[in-house]
């Protein structure tokens, strides 16, 4: 039995999130030429693989294309490279390339059936309750909205932050707080633009970062049901919000 990584945390998902944005602002200090941020990164990355997080694995792969996209520095590949052949051997290695492939090829589907049937209560208790149940209710409510019995490990939120806002506080609640996403991503990206280039670079992988963490809501309900992801999530929107109300003094300055 292979266990999945994850540390002094409830989950190996929840270690895949932190160690998400440990590695994207781990990248930040090597643009800024400090060389003890490589086998930081580089150990981040090894207890990445081994959470064998998928929906951090798509979270990743998406602030790495957002990030590559506003960036107008040229990316140097052999770093991703050299990254990917590194963790491979260790894969090798430590005889999990296997249990890793098989979950990136979905070769196991309980947890996405599981996930399916998250979706389905989570629907219709939305169109049935668009006011919401409450904060922390909506395991309480999941019987009303399937003609299954629940075992004990079903009660679980759905695997979506957005939905599970929607089904706990209202529909009104879940469109708001999509919207934070939106405008903190405008916000950044109007700062970036106007920054010079050290900070045009923290604010395209700020971006990248807000990107990474809205995939991984798509995907987990941790970011809000769970205090540890609470921290997560609320760190980020205030190191978005600094980024954002420096240069907005600045420009004053200017």
């Amino acid at each position: 039995v292979l266990v999945r990584a994850y540390g002094t945390l409830p989950h190996p998902n929840v270690l895949a999130g932190y160690l998400l944005v440990a590695m994207i602002l781990t990248f930040m200090r090597i643009k800024q030429k400090e060389h003890l941020a490589y086998p930081l990164l580089f150990l981040q990355a090894a207890a990445f693989v081994l959470t064998f997080s998928r929906g951090a694995f798509l979270a990743l792969f998406v602030a790495f294309i957002v990030y590559i996209s506003l960036s107008e520095s040229r990316f140097n590949w052999k770093y991703l490279i050299l990254i990917v052949v590194l963790l491979s051997f260790f894969a090798v290695v430590f005889n999990v390339e296997q249990t890793l492939f098989s979950r990136i090829l979905f070769e196991n589907a309980d947890s996405l059936d599981e996930r399916v049937f998250y979706f389905g209560i989570s629907k219709k208790m939305m169109f049935a309750l668009p006011f919401g149940v409450g904060i922390g209710n909506f395991t309480l409510n999941m019987p009303d909205f399937t003609s299954y019995k629940l075992a004990p490990w079903d009660f679980q939120p759905v695997h979506n932050i957005y939905m599970l806002v929607a089904n706990e506080m209202g529909m009104a609640a879940a469109v708001l707080f999509m919207l934070l996403f939106l405008v903190l991503a405008i916000l950044l990206f109007v700062r970036m633009k106007k920054s010079l280039r050290p900070e045009k670079l923290v604010g395209a992988l700020f971006i990248s970062n807000l990107a990474g963490v809205f995939v991984l809501g798509l995907f987990d309900h941790y970011l809000i049901s769970l205090y540890h992801g609470q921290v997560l999530l609320f760190l980020l929107f205030a190191l978005f919000g600094k980024y954002i109300i420096k240069r907005k003094a600045l420009d004053k300055l200017g």
